[in-house]
């Protein structure tokens, strides 16, 4: 088999939740552009952005350098929790327990945002309430899970120590839940959203790459096409930041990347989400095929690039 055989006959992975899915394309922008607030970047920061800002009565544009939520919010196993695995106990010894509890109240109220909007706009996208839970199949990860239960407690945060509840179908020797967190579709709530910016009055233009905000009197965002866009405000909602020698962010920051594959599966699928201990990193949860069935998502191995582990 020749190279050209092997590119052919093993197709690029798509993202679920975007093959599943038809999102609204809009143009290029090729000309110069007025409005209010500027938002660059198509992901869920940008896009939930753009939705308030224009729901509040501002002139919004949007610029996305690819399609709308086709970046890591489309790529993302859309968890929608507090639990980011083990880190209150850790928040606790760094910035002590009042800044560790606003961490936990900023998330929850983030789920409860979420949770209200798909009721307030009847947005149809899988949302389901399910409980989070940390596992571990090792004793040096049981005693972490001790450890951040002491922290949940100390917090007032709804989990306990939960072996017992965990339905996987392997043993482990711990497990820590959060109760009543959720999942869902990005993408199909995320086009919800696109929907009702547009319908508000906001404009958004796709394949529009934004390459430097010039401090001027007024900002103004400088494309790849030498389109200006002139704002009054503007939010930076990139994964990675492109103004970066301001605060010199490509010295500070590495990209890592990790995989995520849906299947089927022959037996039951866990009812919870779940995320482990130990490295490598592995997060399960179930999700909905095109036709309701039933489908697992597993995600994990993740290593910085360029390197394999």
């Amino acid at each position: 088999m020749n190279s050209h055989d092997i590119k052919t006959s093993l197709p690029f992975p798509n993202s679920f939740w975007t093959a599943q899915q038809t999102i609204p394309e809009f143009p290029v922008l090729k000309e110069n552009h007025k409005t209010e607030i500027g938002i660059v970047g198509g992901g869920i920061v940008g896009i939930i952005s753009a939705y308030l800002l224009a729901k509040a009565g501002k002139k919004v544009t949007l610029i996305e350098a690819g399609r709308l939520i086709n970046g890591v919010t489309g790529h993302t196993t859309a968890k929608i929790t507090a639990q980011h695995s083990l880190i209150y106990d850790q928040l606790i010894k760094t910035l002590g327990e009042d800044k560790a509890k606003q961490y936990y109240d900023a998330n929850i109220d983030g789920l409860e945002f979420i949770r209200q909007l798909i009721k307030e706009l009847s947005i149809e996208c899988a949302y389901e309430t399910k409980d989070a839970f940390i596992y571990a199949e090792s004793h040096y990860g049981k005693r972490k899970l001790e450890r951040e239960a002491a922290a949940y407690q100390t917090l007032g945060i709804n989990g306990e120590l939960a072996k017992e509840n965990s339905d996987l179908p392997f043993p482990i020797k711990e497990a820590l839940v959060m109760y009543d967190q959720a999942q869902f579709d990005p993408v199909l709530f995320l086009t919800a959203l696109v929907r009702e910016i547009i319908r508000l009055g906001g404009t958004i233009f796709e394949h529009t790459r934004a390459m430097e905000i010039l401090k001027e009197t007024t900002p103004l965002i400088l494309t790849e096409n030498n389109s200006l866009i002139l704002c009054e405000k503007i939010i930076m909602a990139t994964h990675y930041p492109i103004n970066d020698a301001d605060g010199l962010y490509f010295t500070r920051l590495s990209i890592h990347r990790s995989y995520a594959m849906v299947t089927r599966a022959t037996g039951k699928i866990p009812e919870g989400m779940y995320i482990n201990v130990e490295q490598p990193a592995r997060s399960i949860r179930s999700v909905q095929g095109k036709y309701g069935e039933p489908l697992l998502l597993v995600g994990g191995e993740g290593h910085q690039t360029g390197k394999s582990s």
